[in-house]
């Protein structure tokens, strides 16, 4: 998991060089210049993914289902995100230029419903490895 953590860090990081953060403020005034302002949100997806990487090892089962339904949500909309931007040397959609919302993991989680969760569990039940299924399963 330590490895996912410094890849989520890292990507982040090479993000900074493609997506300059939204200044419409004195927000993180006191920072170096790739650091001020507010993230675009299309960056806000990997910190999301980053919060996900640290905090799943000591998550219970319930936020981790929580977690996956966001880290899934999170990877399609920097996909589509990216997808706009693919090929061109400057921002060219107003969607990615638009200044991030500060995602937070915990946020996000609270925003998962008890439908999405029972699909989820179906689906992982339905899953269960040949090796721990029951004779009277086979």
């Amino acid at each position: 998991m330590s490895d996912l953590i410094f890849a989520t860090s890292i990507e982040i990081e090479k993000g900074r060089l493609f997506f300059k953060n939204h200044t419409i403020d004195d927000f993180g005034k006191e920072k170096k210049e790739a650091y001020r302002g507010y993230r675009p949100l299309i960056l806000d997806q990997l910190v999301v993914a980053h919060q996900i990487a640290c905090e799943f090892p000591e998550a219970n089962d319930d936020e981790r289902l929580r977690m996956e339904l966001v880290a899934e949500d999170c990877l399609k909309t920097f996909v589509s995100m990216a997808q706009k931007e693919v090929g061109r040397d400057r921002t060219a959609s107003a969607d990615t230029r638009q200044g991030g919302d500060g995602a937070q993991l915990w946020h996000r989680m609270q925003d998962v419903n008890e439908r999405q969760l029972s699909r989820l569990r179906i689906a992982q039940s339905n899953l269960v490895a040949p090796s721990r299924r029951t004779d009277a399963e086979v």
